[in-house]
């Protein structure tokens, strides 16, 4: 049996950006508090277009400042 640990977690955000602010800045404490230490995460974005351009933005932002170096898209 599987320890609760060892559970899947899923964010989910609207949108990546709140007018007035700059990409993710809205979210972005949540983000890093649910991302916690891990370095990697599945990065899963909908209704784009670029999307080798919008995981890149993505991994930009995500990995200032914190321990998140990996997104898969």
């Amino acid at each position: 049996m599987a320890r609760i640990d060892d559970a899947k977690q899923l964010l989910l955000i609207s949108n990546s950006t709140l007018h007035g602010s700059g990409y993710l800045d809205h979210a972005e404490r949540e983000i890093r508090d649910f991302v916690g230490g891990r370095t990697r995460v599945v990065f899963v974005p909908y209704a784009v277009h670029g999307l080798r351009e919008y995981v890149a933005k993505a991994q930009e932002t995500l990995s200032q400042n914190g321990p998140l170096t990996h997104i898969n898209p």
